[in-house]
């Protein structure tokens, strides 16, 4: 089953295609903002990037994309610990809004395949060695021990959307 993996971020957002038999990544796309754009409010550009990657993907004529898997957010815990003086002070939720927000734009798609939520759960942290090559970097791949490490560049998005896509068939066949 080919399937369009989406992990939505408030800066980055990974898109792969996934042959979810083979666990093969036929394509794969990190779509980025500027840095100096305010996380609030999401820039409709960039949500429209989004939303256009995803549709010029699904309209590929040599791959029958099956489903749409798109990670969500979950209720945060609104307290974190203070880095200053170790007391608890009340988390910034801009980020988490603003990912929700690409969610919203994914699952409102009306492009004919179905959409499945996937709820977080360390989606793109397994080791890199688990990944297909081209969703490590020649940079990861440079440090010692890399295979057993976890990503931390801009292709950990792409990482996460990949198990991402993993999660649709098993999502799909358990929908009423």
């Amino acid at each position: 089953m080919i399937v369009i993996g989406v992990d939505p971020g408030a800066r980055h957002t990974g898109i792969v295609v996934v042959d979810t038999a083979r666990r093969a990544c036929l394509d794969h796309h990190t779509l980025s903002r500027p840095s100096t754009d305010p996380m609030l409010p999401v820039s409709t550009q960039y949500a429209n990037d989004i939303v256009s990657m995803i549709g010029t993907l699904t309209r590929d004529p040599d791959r029958e994309i099956r489903a749409i898997a798109v990670e969500t957010v979950t209720r945060p815990n609104w307290h974190v610990t203070s880095r200053e003086g170790g007391g608890r002070a009340a988390a910034n939720p801009e980020a988490l809004i603003a990912a929700a927000v690409i969610v919203g734009a994914v699952i409102t798609l009306r492009i004919g395949v179905p959409i499945v939520q996937v709820p977080p759960g360390h989606n793109g942290s397994a080791p890199l060695a688990a990944y297909p090559d081209a969703l490590v970097s020649d940079r990861e791949r440079a440090q010692r021990g890399w295979r057993l490490r976890v990503g931390t560049g801009t292709l950990r998005h792409a990482r996460s959307a990949f198990d991402v896509a993993l999660h649709a068939p098993t999502l799909l066949r358990s929908r009423p």
